[in-house]
């Protein structure tokens, strides 16, 4: 069966892309080219594999686990072992990145609900704001990722404090609060 695909210039970004479903024999080539790029512990954490995690954690620097958290949270594959073995070998319950993300900002703005709760029950800020005083909630309402912001808000997440910009995630709970209670 012949795939179908179509080539576009992306708008001001000046290269072409192909769209349209890829063959699983391509898609399978690129999982694997990309996890042979990956270092150890990514690997580990791109394939849920906990056991490898548990090898490899005890000789990685704090900086390495946090990093391979980020990539966890932010792929939404990652099962919740994966997330535990990351935090039960070293790797910083409040991590964060160059900006003062915390890894529940990446799960906010990428809508992984099940990341966030995870993230929540293992004992991340809820209310950790990044350099600018943006927190989760209102990374998820930026976002439109209302899911997690009704998860946030159930959580009991702070949609009242404002970043520098003076934005609140106040208006997204409403609405949140509003479609539940239909």
């Amino acid at each position: 069966m012949a795939m179908d695909f179509r080539s576009e210039m992306l708008p001001g970004r000046g290269f072409e892309v192909k769209t349209g479903p890829a063959p699983e024999s391509t898609a399978r080539r690129f999982k694997l080219d990309l996890t042979a790029k990956l270092s150890d512990i990514n690997r580990a954490v791109f394939n849920n594999d906990v056991a490898a995690i548990k090898q490899l954690a005890p000789r990685l620097h704090e900086e390495e686990l946090t990093k391979a958290t980020f990539l966890a949270v932010s792929l939404r594959t990652t099962e919740e072992g994966t997330l535990h073995a990351l935090f039960d070998f070293g790797a910083p319950v409040n991590g964060r990145d160059g900006n003062g993300r915390t890894y529940l900002h990446e799960a906010a703005a990428d809508g992984n609900v099940d990341a966030s709760i995870v993230l929540v029950k293992v004992g991340v800020d809820i209310n950790a704001v990044r350099k600018d005083g943006t927190t989760a909630i209102l990374e998820a309402s930026k976002s439109k990722q209302y899911g997690t912001v009704a998860v946030l808000d159930e959580m009991h997440a702070d949609s009242t404090i404002k970043n520098r910009y003076g934005e609140n995630a106040v208006k997204a709970v409403e609405l949140v609060r509003l479609r539940r209670d239909r």
